[in-house]
């Protein structure tokens, strides 16, 4: 097959469609337009019956005059039946279809001349936005080898690497974590992280995108790092809720393959971070001379019997996902209430209604303000900043502003979520997104306005988790900001309890925190607009 520059449009002129290649003689491969326009979705070379989409292509390989196309076609999932009767799978049209399987493909073109198939190549890299200085860079790759059940490793062989590496060609430097905090220590302490690396790859579950932030954080030149640095994830822990996330997000299955798809295309958004302010609410007096840790989340927190499902199931790692359910029932069974109090920042200005969900706002509530950069750029340079600036929380322990709403009580569970899922199985935050600027708060407590909690009610709470459908007895509320203190039980015994920020144990304390809009780059499904010309 000859792959021609020639600069004929007649092809096109009888109804081939821009951006579109096409086979014009069975006897010799010819393309006729040389300016591809990614925005119209795919190229296609129709007389030999290959078709492959923008959507698709990850990578293109050259060897002297021949060119690779390497892509993943997003399929509908065959039923049992059709598997069991090798049905073909085929493309699924559109963003609609959830749950879309990916099946690798490859197109072999051979040019006129080694000269013009390195031009398509070149052209072909830069509309996959790999032209840019920072593309040569390598990517950090963090594997915790004990995450989940144990095999973050070879599922790491096992296909994200071939996807990654061999396929898309991107270059990687694999680190395999050894100790507690070791990638916290790494991406703290490396020089300069940003010219080193173009990203940042961790295969485990979210607990090491947690250490990973917080370790970046700690630098100096953190902002920049922020806006520089794009971070992806390979779902090797037992929640995984933000691989899973980004990959619902995609309509894409939930699986290594799918995460390493999004990190092999190089396509990145905005995800949203909180920042935490933890402090001790025994002594509120001290105001602004509280000592107080900041931290930062991108998935959730966890309170009450929720955290005690979380963390109280590690000793059953090995069992991977299956260790929540054990625990739930166990902790369905036997019951704990945590007295405590949450403060927070309403979305709505309507007093006569009460905002459950992101969805139920107006259009003007639902704008949560500009990313965050778009209001602090002045701090990616700025090495004296040593955290970010927040405008929406009063000082730690400080009296709350009067427009602040409050629930009080004793609390069967809180469950706060920053994107929809947080495990592969249980979506808490339907309504939300990863960068909508919002925080959805989700609790039960033992007396509300919708009545008395009971065992059955946390039951029916737990199996609804599935599907992201709560029960009215649910309180929910979207909201920017909020305040959490435990308070002692009414018989005065502050029992200590368990509060977990992004599925990681943290000091059973008072706390506050607010959103960051778009504060973190991730590898996703978003699609940029170029044009691809050899011309």
């Amino acid at each position: 097959m000859l792959l021609s520059s020639s600069s004929n449009k007649s092809s096109l002129e009888n109804g081939a469609g821009p951006g579109i290649w096409t086979w014009p003689e069975k006897g010799g491969a010819r393309v006729s337009d040389l300016e591809l326009d990614e925005a119209r979705g795919l190229f296609s070379l129709e007389h030999v019956n290959l078709r492959m989409s923008w959507e698709s292509l990850v990578g293109v390989h050259q060897s002297g005059r021949t060119l690779c196309f390497v892509g993943y076609e997003a399929c509908a999932p065959l039923s049992f039946f059709a598997n069991l009767l090798g049905a073909k799978p085929e493309p699924a049209s559109g963003q609609s279809t959830k749950n879309r399987t990916l099946h690798r493909k490859e197109i072999l073109l051979v040019a006129e001349n080694e000269n013009l198939a390195t031009r398509w190549r070149t052209a072909t890299l830069a509309a996959l936005g790999r032209g840019g200085p920072r593309e040569n860079l390598p990517l950090l790759v963090l594997i915790n080898p004990h995450a989940g059940a144990g095999s973050a490793q070879t599922m790491w062989r096992n296909g994200p690497m071939s996807i990654i590496c061999a396929d898309a060609g991107h270059n990687v430097k694999v680190v395999v974590t050894d100790r507690a905090n070791h990638a916290f220590e790494l991406v703290r302490s490396h020089e300069d992280l940003c010219a080193a690396y173009k990203g940042i790859v961790t295969v485990s579950g979210d607990g090491l995108v947690y250490e990973v932030l917080q370790g970046v954080m700690q630098r100096a030149d953190w902002a920049r790092c922020m806006q520089t640095l794009t971070f992806g994830v390979l779902p090797g822990g037992s929640g995984n809720g933000l691989a899973k996330s980004l990959n619902d997000e995609a309509s894409l299955a939930h699986c290594a393959e799918s995460s390493a798809f999004l990190i092999a295309k190089g396509n990145a958004e905005l995800l949203d971070v909180a920042a935490v302010d933890i402090y001790n609410a025994d002594h509120p007096s001290q105001g602004m001379h509280q000592k107080v840790r900041r931290i930062y989340s991108f998935l959730s927190l966890e309170w009450a019997m929720i955290a005690d499902i979380d963390i109280g199931s590690e000793y059953m790692r090995s069992l991977g996902a299956l260790r929540f359910q054990i625990e739930g029932v166990k902790r369905a069974i036997f019951t704990r209430k945590y007295s405590g109090r949450i403060s927070y920042l309403p979305c709505s200005d309507d007093e006569s209604m009460s905002a459950r969900t992101p969805k139920d706002l107006s259009d003007h509530e639902q704008a949560a303000g500009p990313s965050y950069w778009t209001e602090h750029a002045d701090l990616i340079d700025d090495l004296a900043a040593e955290s970010p600036h927040l405008n929406l929380l009063p000082e730690p322990g400080a009296p709350l502003p009067s427009h602040w709403k409050t629930a009080e009580g004793k609390f069967w569970c809180m469950w706060n979520c920053n994107v929809p899922w947080m495990t592969g199985t249980d979506l808490v935050a339907k309504d939300s997104t990863v960068a909508d600027g919002l925080i959805q708060l989700n609790f039960l407590r033992d007396e509300s306005p919708h009545g008395k909690m009971s065992r059955w009610k946390f039951v029916v709470f737990l199996l609804g988790l599935e599907t992201g459908d709560h029960p009215s007895y649910c309180e929910m509320a979207p909201t920017q900001a909020y305040r959490l203190e435990p308070l002692p039980g009414l018989d005065g015994r502050n029992r200590k309890g368990i509060i977990a920020i992004d599925g990681e144990e943290i000091e059973y304390s008072a706390l506050q925190m607010q959103n960051m809009r778009g504060f973190m780059r991730v590898y996703s499904h978003a699609v940029s607009r170029s044009r691809l010309s050899c011309s």
